[in-house]
């Protein structure tokens, strides 16, 4: 079973032609080609190689989502709204036509006194077809009173038309047999004195009874003043008549006050 020193030379044997040759190695491929050959395997290498890795990169891009790109939108800027522009249209002005004119013009308001008070001031109208007196300030009546004023016919009795003012006090005073309160001085007639006083009145029983009240505002009954009622010839001090003017309209009869019966 041992080997004899006698055997010969050992001859390599051929290699079996059904097996591949692993040790032959592409560059070796690539040196024994020549010529078109070679570059046409060198292509196909770079297009096998190429397409190898686009497969690889669509590979893992599959398995990896995709986040889309957001880009962030600008803030949004504060814009003026659009201002309307009024064009002023020419219109035509309507026509009018003009309203006849009235034939007949309306009468003037009645006239409410025989003379008009002044505007300004105290001021006081006696009315002697009225048997009133009026009281007036700044134009306007603030109070009026029934009045017995002369009996007309005589100049003995009568009492004159009068402008003037006011003067002073009297007070009381006794004449024609009675007695008169809270006189206030007009102005020096024909037969006397003319004063604006209370109705004439005597005592008796130590009271006094005053007479011909029944003709205040109603009918003349004195001797040629101004008569009135007690409390008016009061309220009349109080209204302050010193220094006022006053108008006495002459007695014509043609007012509702009438002269006394048997006059």
């Amino acid at each position: 079973g041992g080997m004899s020193g006698d055997s010969g030379p050992v001859v390599p044997s051929e290699p079996d032609s059904a097996t591949p040759e692993p040790a032959r190695s592409l560059r070796g491929l690539l040196r024994n080609l020549k010529g078109p050959a070679a570059y046409g395997v060198i292509l196909s290498l770079y297009v096998v190689i190429g397409g190898l890795a686009w497969l690889i990169i669509q590979s893992q891009s599959a398995r990896q989502p995709v986040q889309p790109a957001i880009d962030p939108l600008p803030a949004p800027k504060p814009t003026r709204a659009a201002e309307l522009t009024v064009v002023a249209t020419a219109v035509p002005a309507p026509v009018v036509e003009p309203l006849p004119t009235a034939a007949v013009q309306p009468a003037p308001a009645a006239r409410r006194y025989v003379v008009d008070p002044p505007p300004q001031g105290k001021f006081i109208l006696i009315d002697q077809d009225r048997q009133t007196m009026y009281l007036f300030e700044e134009g306007t009546e603030v109070q009026r009173y029934p009045i017995s004023s002369g009996v007309p016919g005589s100049r003995l009795t009568d009492t004159p038309q009068w402008t003037g003012h006011i003067s002073h006090y009297v007070g009381t005073f006794f004449a024609y047999g009675g007695y008169a309160d809270h006189a206030w001085y007009l102005f020096k007639d024909y037969v006397g004195d003319i004063l604006i006083h209370g109705a004439p009145y005597n005592y008796v029983g130590g009271k006094k009874v005053y007479q011909d009240l029944d003709k205040l505002g109603r009918a003349p009954a004195s001797h040629g003043c101004i008569r009135m009622s007690p409390e008016a010839i009061g309220q009349l001090g109080l209204w302050g008549p010193q220094g006022v003017l006053v108008h006495i309209t002459p007695w014509t009869g043609n007012g509702p006050a009438r002269l006394p019966a048997g006059s």
